[in-house]
């Protein structure tokens, strides 16, 4: 990962909703904390601040942290910005990226 990757992480958080219900800790759903990534084809992001490079040529502009459930992040929970991931058209893109596994 570059610096400029590395210095995406933004420390800004937005948090989703806890489930309702009579037991709200009863959800079987997994939940990472992850952060917004976009996998952008282009290298005009990086006219931005936030713009830096992700392994294989693609490029990204970072965003806040989010916590969501993991398969909502970017290959399922297992896509890393400095190695394998998911793009756009992939089954199981997503520009949300789990901190469990790497940061942007």
């Amino acid at each position: 990962m570059t610096a400029a990757a590395g210095a995406l992480a933004w420390a800004g958080s937005v948090a989703a909703q806890p489930p309702s219900g009579p037991n709200p800790n009863a959800s079987s759903v997994q939940f990472s904390t992850g952060f917004v990534c976009p996998v952008i084809s282009t290298p005009n992001v990086l006219h931005s601040p936030k713009g830096g490079t992700l392994a294989g040529g693609d490029y990204t502009i970072g965003g806040p942290d989010v916590r969501v459930p993991t398969h909502a992040t970017n290959g399922d929970g297992t896509g890393a910005p400095d190695g394998a991931h998911s793009s756009p058209g992939d089954t199981d893109y997503s520009a949300i990226w789990s901190l469990d596994i790497d940061t942007c």
